[in-house]
């Protein structure tokens, strides 16, 4: 506005100039040498005749008026290019006093009294430079002229004071003088000279000076603001918005204490917003963030990653600790649950599912005693100190004191002696029970109302504790043994506990739950301590001898080393094993832990614990051992315990399941070589073959004789030479052929007696076989059985197997529910339950899936270890007339080979057909009763003679007439049609399909092809 303002003056002031004077003096330029401003001339006139006209009416036309003959004055093309524009902003000197009259758009040169008058306007002052506002005043009378006071002022004091500035100048150049530096430049202004620039010259980019380079390496560029989030949203999500109470509580609040600085409103549109009123503050804060907030260059630190984790010590220079198998402890016919080692270390007790108590000889493996129980054992102690030969048994819902008698004979006396004291203190009103004559395995027992899990023994001897889950408040026990009186420490246990500890050396009860670490002072019958724990259920726990730390283990691979004097949350955090912790174990002299878990491995570690509080405990993970063989349904490795004075770990499992033989291991200090027959048993008879083959420098040569068939039913068969014995195998695939082949070659050579030059493992050629056997069983189950075809798997899924065995057994089908979860979002834990009949278990696990394997798994393992007369009381299927004969697995595995049927079953009905003992067709004038004949269905038209609404009776009939049995599926295909298949059990090959707009409609479609398919099998 201003702009247009300033050149309608500008013109309006030569029009007036023009007026004038008849003629005006021209301006010279290069482009123009003569341009002429004169009214009068003989050449035609080339101005606009428009007159003072708004030009933006004519936006719209290609034309700016009319001239005075009426014809189109058109307009002007647009203007130059930026080139064209550039070269005269070069060329023409007049080009900065060059405007374009926007009446006839041409260009025009202001003269220099138009220049004058717009640097007067640009400066505020008038645009006549002789034009006087105080003209000096003359009186009319007197004549005299009168001095104004507005243009003739005084002097003020500041002009006769020196300046400052100039005194500085001075002073600087006094400087410069003195220092005989050249002066730059002159006291008056230099007139630069003009420059000129190549257009087309080559840009390419000049080496940079290292100040500059400094400038552009140095640069910090200004923080970035922060993104707007779903509160600031017009139409922010309902919890986004504040309630009265919260938004009560903002207002009360300081403006630094707020966690917004506004309060999040909702519109329905967006045109409802109004208008920002924080953008000035906001603007304003953003610009003192840039002008006063100082900018620091972070420098990067080159660190080698590896410096960042702990320096450790190799495991080499932490010995002694276990390394390899030594003994083998032979004699459980059923998984070993809980082993323990007598304090002088000579002696092993050991017990399981076979309801028996053993005794070995922990140097030689002899099997010393032998009780047995009533019940299955569950947890098994020695007597601490090792002054009395007693053990005490938690044997299914009893717990017993059994005389080990073994060892010195002065200690069996003393433990005879000390329970025949016992029988003083004995009462009736008790729950402790004397033997009786036919029981004289145990001296003394206590009856619970549950089943007990573990026993634990105070370090003075005189006190035990029982876990019964599932008892309420009788959950845990403590029994005085000096007194025979049991003590109920818990009016109401908070949490289903899981495991229990007595401190070595404080007067402290340790209760783990699922998630909690309680510990209780005994003394003053008060909680002390409180840990959440990581873990998603606690399945093992032990105690530093020091007493200062624990260890936990947990359902889901874990395991967590707590400091219990210094902090609630885990030192060390341990994600080594791929199942269940089954147990955790401390040596009381080494510095040693050990964990056991299902994946049939046991994890050694070296831990030191310093005195000093401020030092963490040193933990250095240092050997993996693999004794046993993985056992799906039980568990592998069960229970373990270290030797009291020598680096040995004892592990008890059911490895032997499916030979029925459970073994117990003991590792001890002895350097690993091949010759270990735990390390061959993990080979199979392929790699063994090859392994010593490679040590008499021999190379197996197999041929490949003949394959056949196609699919699951193909066959091959192989021939291996090697020394000029040749051997044959077979197998459902090549690397099963390559199998047998190794296998059988290695068994010719036992049957010819030169195992011992082939270093097969076997004083004689029966334990030579029984080695070659355990090689198979071994690959068996990693394959899923000898010809491949099994369901046992590495990683078996619980649920599979739970579903297979209900199956196998005609049991009820398990039911599995989702009870809950709990925990953060980024640490939660799912709890999923499985009912069997009047059975219920629960799992946990990090996400759904891996709580419904936990709970698969533990019902695996009550099915394994509840006698099978009461299970088949519970839940066996009673058979009837009217039971479903086809089974889900069959129709499942039929209906898998069916490569061309890609779908997922929506709904899986099962029907028993029933009878129809009388069939009467009114339209056709035909009956059908009980003595309905295949040879009149032979004869029928189905398509003109029978009603389409009387299939289905005649469906039945037939079905009743030939006993069939049937199974129906249906599904929905893209253009929402009913597709029904239909599978008959005799024929399982017979798969029909039908199809309809509704499922009455897909019915009589399959019926009415079986119907049709029958006959032609008639005919």
């Amino acid at each position: 506005m201003l702009n247009s303002l300033m050149l309608d003056i500008i013109f309006r002031l030569l029009i007036n100039m023009k007026e004038r004077s008849e003629s005006v003096s021209s301006v010279k330029t290069e482009a123009n040498p003569t341009v002429d401003y004169s009214d009068s001339s003989d050449e035609e006139d080339f101005r606009n005749t428009i007159g003072n006209v708004p030009l933006h009416w004519y936006d719209a036309y290609d034309h700016i008026g009319y001239s005075l003959d009426g014809l189109r004055i058109p307009k002007k093309s647009k203007k130059e290019d930026d080139i064209d524009e550039f070269l005269a902003q070069m060329e023409d000197p007049n080009y900065w006093r060059t405007v374009t009259d926007p009446q006839t758009g041409e260009k025009v040169v202001l003269g220099d009294d138009a220049i004058d008058v717009i640097q007067n306007i640009q400066k505020a002052r008038y645009p006549n430079s002789d034009y006087d506002p105080y003209p000096r005043y003359v009186d009319f009378f007197t004549g005299e002229t009168a001095t104004m006071p507005v243009c003739d002022t005084s002097l003020t004091k500041r002009s006769f004071i020196p300046s400052k500035l100039e005194e500085q100048k001075v002073r600087l150049l006094v400087k410069a003088i003195k220092a005989r530096k050249r002066l730059k430049e002159k006291m008056g202004k230099k007139l630069s000279k003009r420059t000129f620039y190549d257009l087309w010259e080559d840009e390419t980019p000049k080496p940079l000076s290292r100040s500059q380079q400094w400038r552009l390496k140095m640069h910090l560029p200004a923080p970035k603001m922060k993104l707007p989030d779903h509160a600031e949203s017009y139409n922010p999500p309902a919890e986004y918005l504040f309630t009265d109470k919260e938004l009560k509580e903002w207002e009360e609040q300081d403006e630094y204490e707020r966690r917004l600085d506004f309060i999040p409103k909702k519109y329905s549109s967006l045109r409802l917003v109004p208008a920002y009123d924080k953008y000035l503050k906001d603007r304003y804060r953003r610009c003192l963030d840039l002008y006063r907030a100082p900018r620091k260059k972070k420098m990067r630190l080159n660190v080698n990653p590896n410096d960042l984790l702990p320096q450790l010590p190799k495991p080499s220079d932490l010995k002694p600790f276990p390394t390899q198998l030594s003994i083998v402890y032979t004699g459980h016919q059923g998984p070993v649950r809980a082993v323990d080692v007598e304090a002088g270390g000579r002696y092993l007790a050991s017990g399981g599912d076979d309801c028996t108590v053993r005794i070995w000889e922990v140097s030689t493996g002899r099997c010393l005693q032998v009780k047995k129980c009533a019940e299955p054992v569950q947890g098994i102690v020695w007597y601490p100190g090792g002054k009395l030969t007693l053990l005490a048994v938690a044997s299914g819902t009893r717990l017993l004191f059994i005389n080990a008698g073994v060892g010195n004979k002065q200690k069996v006396a003393d433990t005879d002696t000390f329970v025949d004291h016992l029988w003083k203190n004995f009462s009736k009103d008790t729950d402790w029970q004397l033997p009786s004559d036919e029981q004289d395995c145990f001296l003394l027992a206590v009856n619970h109302g549950k089943t007990i899990s573990q026993v634990i023994w105070h370090v003075s001897g005189d006190y035990l504790a029982t876990l019964a889950p599932g008892s309420g408040s009788s959950t845990i026990l403590v029994h005085h043994l000096g007194t025979l009186k049991t003590q109920i420490p818990f009016s109401k246990t908070k949490g289903q506990p899981r495991r229990i500890l007595f401190h070595p050396t404080r007067p402290q009860l340790y209760v783990a739950s699922s998630r909690y670490l309680r510990v209780f002072n005994l003394v003053k019958q008060i909680l002390t301590k409180k840990i959440t724990t990581s873990v998603s259920c606690i399945s093992g726990m032990a105690i530093h001898p020091k007493g200062d730390d624990t260890v936990i283990g947990g359902m889901d691979g874990r395991l967590n080393w707590y400091d219990m004097d210094n902090t609630v949350k885990p030192c060390k955090v341990f994600r080594y094993h791929d199942s269940c912790v089954r147990a955790v174990a401390c040596h009381g002299r080494y510095p040693l832990f050990a964990s056991v878990s299902d994946d049939a491995t046991a994890k050694l570690f070296h831990c030191t614990v310093y005195n000093d509080y401020d030092k963490m405990p040193l933990i250095v993970p240092l050997k993996i051992l693999r004794s046993h063989k993985k056992v799906e349904a039980v568990g592998s490795i069960l229970d373990c315990t270290f030797h009291t004075t020598q680096p040995w770990l004892f592990t008890s499992g059911a490895d032997g399941f499916f030979e029925q033989l459970f073994k117990l291991f003991s590792c001890l200090l002895v350097s690993m070589t091949t010759d270990v027959g735990s390390n061959k048993a993990v080979k199979s008879p392929l790699s063994f073959l090859h392994e010593i083959c490679g040590k008499k420098g021999l190379t197996p040569v197999y041929e490949l004789l003949t394959s056949q068939g196609q699919g699951n039913e193909s066959m091959f068969v192989y021939r291996l030479c090697i020394d000029s014995l040749v051997a044959t195998g077979k197998g459902k695939s090549k690397k099963l052929a390559k199998q047998n082949v190794a296998l059988n070659w290695l068994m010719m050579i036992v049957e010819q007696g030169n195992h011992r030059d082939w270093s097969i493992s076997g004083q004689t050629p029966a334990e030579a076989k029984q080695f070659l056997e355990r090689l198979v069983a071994h690959k068996d189950d990693e394959q899923g059985g000898m010809n491949g075809d099994g369901i046992t798997k590495p990683n078996t899924v619980y649920v599979n197997v739970l579903q297979q065995y209900c199956v196998q057994r005609h049991y009820l089908r398990p039911v599995f529910t989702e009870e809950g979860m709990c925990g953060a979002q980024h640490d939660q834990t799912f709890f999923v339950s499985v009912e069997l009949g009047e059975y219920k278990k629960t799992g946990c696990g990090r996400s759904k899936k891996l709580a419904k394997q936990n709970a698969a798994h533990l019902m695996l393992e009550f099915l394994y270890n509840t006698p099978e007369e009461e299970l088949n009381a519970s839940l066996l299927i009673e058979k009837t007339d009217d039971s479903v004969m086809v089974k889900w697995t069959m129709f499942r595995e039929q209906w898998s080979c069916k490569v061309e049927f890609k779908f997922k079953f929506q709904s899986m009905e099962f029907r028993k057909s029933f009878e129809l003992r009388s069939l009467k067709i009114n339209q056709c004038d035909m009956a059908y009763d009980a003595n309905f004949s295949l040879e009149t269905f032979k004869n029928m038209d189905l398509i003109n003679q029978i009603p389409t609404d009387l299939h289905l009776g005649l469906f039945s009939a037939i079905c009743s007439e030939l006993d069939l049995d049937y199974a129906m599926s249906e599904m929905l295909d893209n253009d929402k049609n009913v597709v029904l298949f239909m599978q008959i059990r005799s024929h399982p090959s017979m798969v029909l399909v039908g199809s309809g707009k509704t499922l009455e409609e897909a019915k009589l479609s399959v019926i009415f092809k079986f119907l049709i398919a029958l006959q032609q099998e008639l005919a």
